[in-house]
């Protein structure tokens, strides 16, 4: 299941200085929800920065940036479902709950010092991402709601070319 061609993206993505409004480094943190909330801050940051990507990356120190590995496993990861149903698969799971749905992939790579995931986000387009009926956005590296910044909301929403109905 590893994606040799990610390989050069990870090494690309361990070079850069910090991490951004739009890369995000893990260890092992498998919380889904709080999966979908970086991956609608991470599409939206993308967005209003015109990055192509975003990504969030397991296996790595987020201070050291070296790679450590993972356990986590999006591929095979199940979440329950509000009917308390524990069957549904992560990827559909967080795809039913983004509104207008995220396009994003999950990728594999086995680094010489350990296997590492990252997870592929395109910036939003037709409208921001929500998760769960709430908008997040990156601010540096950190994740907040976007209706807690007003100014980065409008400037999103008009660089999408739409009205905040």
């Amino acid at each position: 299941m590893s994606d040799p061609s990610m390989l050069a993206v990870l090494q690309d993505l361990l070079a850069q200085p910090r991490e951004r409004s739009t890369i995000e480094f893990k260890s092992n943190w498998d919380q889904a929800d709080d999966i979908g909330e970086y991956l609608s801050a991470l599409a939206n940051a993308a967005a209003l920065e015109r990055h192509d990507r975003a990504w969030m990356i397991w296996g790595v120190d987020d201070v050291t940036r070296q790679v450590t590995g993972t356990s986590f496993d999006p591929f095979n990861q199940k979440v329950k479902t509000d009917k308390g149903n524990s069957n549904q698969s992560l990827v559909m799971w967080l795809q039913f709950l983004t509104l207008p749905r995220a396009d994003f992939q999950f990728h594999e790579v086995l680094h010489p010092e350990g296997r590492v995931v990252l997870l592929e986000i395109h910036p939003a387009r037709s409208a921001p991402v929500a998760f769960k009926h709430v908008r997040y956005i990156r601010i540096d590296s950190h994740k907040v709601k976007l209706t807690e910044h007003p100014d980065k909301e409008a400037r999103l929403w008009a660089q999408l070319g739409l009205k905040d109905d």
